[in-house]
């Protein structure tokens, strides 16, 4: 039963949910701070306890980067596990809905209503739907927990940086085991994701882009714009590209059934902030929110964004949770178990 719309990026094509239509998504934890997007105002509803479960899209992020910035939890399910049905879409192909709520727990109970198959939506699986309540039992001894070197560790925030390592560590605790992989064309995989993105929004916005242009947000018109200079070449070369790193991930998953990374390089700047500094680099907002984010829309597998630290400022940390094809079960274990042994789900910012 929904109970009510929440605000976000326009036509969800954007990390910052400052729409320009009905106003920015402040950040409940500090409203001088953006929530995210393109989901932003149902991670920023979930936090200010003005509802216990939202439903999010993402494409590139959408779910997982406002959950990290707000500090609930987000789920991106496998491609085609959740009906597309009813959502307009922004990319055919890297489209996910997806539950958000304060636990991993209670995404548990709506994973069991939301997943199956739809003949509304050809692109839902016929996958078993297991009971994702009861997956959620026994402990994570065994489980084989990989840490990718470089790219997801290289430009990180000292206080991200830190509080992934102690979730990392905190998960050993628990009976996992860590292990270091190595994960190729991580980059390439990002500038795939890209191309394909900006190229099918275009194309799905196209009506929009042509008859209302001047109505739109400076940053959407111009991600269509660019979308539409895209070259049908590249863009099949994108998708040629996407099986690969596919395949790329398949190699992982052998040897670990589970890969933890930060969910975002930073936490939530300010409305005014354009650029991120790492050391001697800058890179534009919008780039890092979505860097560690977008590859696992390219290649559907499912991944959780979980709260795990704060910053000195006290904004939330997010850390990312990602496994093989239609291994919900398994995220949604390991992060119920790192809630449940950590004090950050109970956090809340204060309400005036």
């Amino acid at each position: 039963i929904l109970l009510g719309k929440l605000n976000m990026h326009e036509f969800a094509n954007g990390p910052t949910s400052v729409n320009p239509h009905y106003g920015a998504v402040c950040n409940p934890w500090d409203p001088r701070r953006i929530s995210g997007g393109s989901s932003g105002g149902s991670a920023a509803a979930l936090t200010a306890s003005f509802a216990l479960l939202t439903i999010g899209t993402d494409t590139g992020g959408s779910i997982r980067i406002p959950s990290a910035l707000c500090g609930c939890t987000g789920l991106k399910p496998t491609y085609g596990r959740i009906s597309r049905y009813g959502v307009y879409p922004l990319c055919w192909s890297l489209d996910h809905p997806g539950p958000m709520a304060k636990t991993a727990e209670d995404i548990a109970i709506a994973m069991n209503v939301l997943s199956g198959r739809d003949r509304r939506d050809p692109g839902t699986s016929s996958e078993l739907v297991p009971n994702y309540v009861k997956a959620l039992r026994g402990s994570i001894e065994r489980i084989r927990v990989g840490v990718p070197r470089g790219y997801y560790f290289d430009s990180l925030t000292p206080e991200v940086r830190i509080s992934v390592k102690k979730a990392i560590h905190d998960l050993e605790q628990l009976g996992a085991s860590v292990h270091s992989i190595s994960i190729p064309n991580l980059q390439e995989a990002a500038i795939a994701t890209s191309i394909i993105f900006f190229a099918e929004a275009a194309a799905s916005l196209e009506k929009w882009r042509v008859i209302r242009s001047a109505d739109l947000g400076n940053d959407v018109r111009t991600r269509l714009n660019h979308g539409a200079a895209i070259p049908a070449t590249l863009y099949l070369k994108a998708q040629r590209f996407r099986r690969m790193i596919q395949a790329d991930f398949a190699a992982a998953f052998r040897e670990v059934d589970i890969i933890v990374t930060p969910q975002l390089p930073i936490t939530a700047p300010l409305f005014d902030q354009k650029d991120i500094s790492f050391g001697n680099t800058t890179e534009p907002v919008p780039s890092a929110l979505t860097r560690f984010t977008r590859i696992y829309n390219l290649i559907g597998i499912p991944c959780i964004s979980v709260c795990c630290g704060f910053s000195v400022s006290g904004m939330p940390i997010g850390l990312q949770i990602a496994s093989k094809p239609f291994s919900e079960g398994l995220i949604l274990k390991v992060a119920h178990v790192y809630q449940v042994h950590t004090p950050w789900k109970n956090m809340s910012p204060a309400l005036g």
